[in-house]
């Protein structure tokens, strides 16, 4: 998945959550989408730590 760009939708919890996790563990570049911006913005963070 390196260098492909994925949008995922309901990023802030359950399978949304789940799915952006693995697919930045295994390197791809995310949009996140969801309703709560407190929720994505620390997802955001934990993303962006997984892919370093």
């Amino acid at each position: 998945m390196t260098d492909q760009i994925v949008v995922v939708t309901g990023a802030n919890n359950g399978i949304g959550k789940a799915i952006a996790l693995e697919m930045a563990a295994q390197g791809a570049v995310l949009c996140l989408v969801g309703h709560l911006l407190e929720t994505l913005l620390a997802i955001a963070q934990t993303v962006q730590k997984l892919s370093d």
